[in-house]
């Protein structure tokens, strides 16, 4: 089922070079540690300092804190095409009978769960590009039409909302490999009796 989209723009923002160099390998060497991809990679206290600065450098984060982390790799090893979704699920401490959440599940041993949509339009997401982008490579469709440029460098950002109806495509052979780190971030508190997920190491 799809939900409404958000208040906020549902589509594709571009901000360019939020990283610099020094970011980009200090993301690069904490990430070593990670299987191909994982849920979390918020445990990494260096991804975890980088989250919580991202709030200062993007106008509309100052009231938001990042709240999970997950990085995919693709490349002609692991290789996947991503339907066009939403991302509904946030993750939480604990979770809780009766309370009207739904769709309750485990990702990599966390509790993950759809909240109300009124949390949802609260969250938003940072997706850091890690890579060079190739030729062709689109790396992310938005379902309002709005395609990611597809020569955006290493070290920008796509700012979108979780609500935002998006796919991905594969990779293809000649494009080498695509790294992306994408960041949740939402409001300090959850309505009780949920409480974010706590991450740190």
């Amino acid at each position: 089922m799809i939900l409404e989209t958000t208040n906020r723009p549902a589509g594709l923002k571009i901000i360019p070079n939020l990283l610099e160099a020094s970011d980009l390998d200090s993301v690069a060497k904490a990430l070593t540690c990670f299987p191909r991809s994982t849920r979390r990679a918020l445990e990494r206290p260096d991804i975890g300092r980088l989250a919580r600065e991202l709030t200062a450098r993007i106008d509309g984060f100052a009231d938001l804190v990042p709240v999970q982390a997950s990085y995919f790799v693709k490349d002609v090893q692991s290789n996947w095409f991503v339907a066009p979704h939403q991302d509904l699920v946030i993750p939480v401490a604990t979770h809780h009978p009766n309370t009207g959440w739904i769709n309750p599940s485990f990702k990599e041993n966390v509790p993950f769960i759809q909240p109300p949509l009124s949390v949802l339009k609260q969250c938003l997401v940072v997706r850091l590009q890690l890579d060079p982008p190739q030729r062709g490579d689109l790396r992310l469709h938005m379902e309002n039409g709005n395609i990611e440029h597809p020569y955006v460098p290493a070290g920008s950002a796509l700012l979108m909302s979780p609500l935002a109806i998006h796919s991905s495509p594969k990779l293809l052979p000649a494009q080498g490999r695509r790294r992306v780190l994408h960041i949740l971030y939402g409001p300090e508190h959850l309505p009780k009796p949920y409480r974010w997920y706590d991450f740190s190491p």
